[in-house]
């Protein structure tokens, strides 16, 4: 199962460093949070709207753009102090061309930086983590991760493969 997610990722990979596009028509999923809310303060009020902020408004943003982006993400761990919250999340994400055919993508551990700002968490920064690469990853992360099989990567990717068939179907 190890060997089909590292193919999956290798490939999506490649993808990312082979292919270029450009479009003028974008179409992105819709993210749980409101939209007033979500400009006014660039996170949300539970790890999950901020969550969401970072997954439809800053992923996007990286990478090559094609003409439908998705994504999707898994919380592993947080570490909350009293000023920021640091998620440690599986995330994946790609944007397409009409046709499904992937422009850009990328999948792995990311480590992102809320800081808190009265009951708010406003998006600081992301970092990709490479996990044997990383002594700072904490215990529980690696842990998680070291007992997955894919599985994670394998639920994620199947939530995105249905979006992809959905945008494809609707054009």
């Amino acid at each position: 199962m190890k060997k089909k997610g590292l193919k999956y990722l290798i490939v999506i990979q490649m993808f990312v460093i082979f292919l270029s596009a450009c479009s003028n028509s974008i179409i992105i999923t819709d993210s749980s949070l409101r939209a007033e809310e979500n400009s006014k303060i660039k996170g949300g009020i539970t790890i999950e709207e901020a969550m969401d902020y970072y997954l439809w408004e800053i992923e996007p943003s990286m990478g090559l753009r094609g003409n439908y982006f998705t994504g999707r993400y898994r919380i592993i761990d947080t570490i909350e102090t009293s000023e920021k919250v640091t998620v440690y999340a599986w995330v994946i994400s790609t944007w397409v061309d009409k046709k499904g055919n992937t422009i850009s993508g990328g999948s792995g551990l990311h480590e992102i930086g809320f800081k808190k700002e009265g009951n708010s968490h406003i998006y600081e920064n992301q970092q990709y983590i490479k996990v044997p690469e990383f002594p700072y990853v904490p215990q529980k992360v690696s842990d998680i991760l070291s007992n997955d099989d894919g599985e994670i990567y394998s639920d994620l990717m199947a939530e995105i493969d249905k979006d992809i068939e959905n945008y494809v179907k609707s054009q």
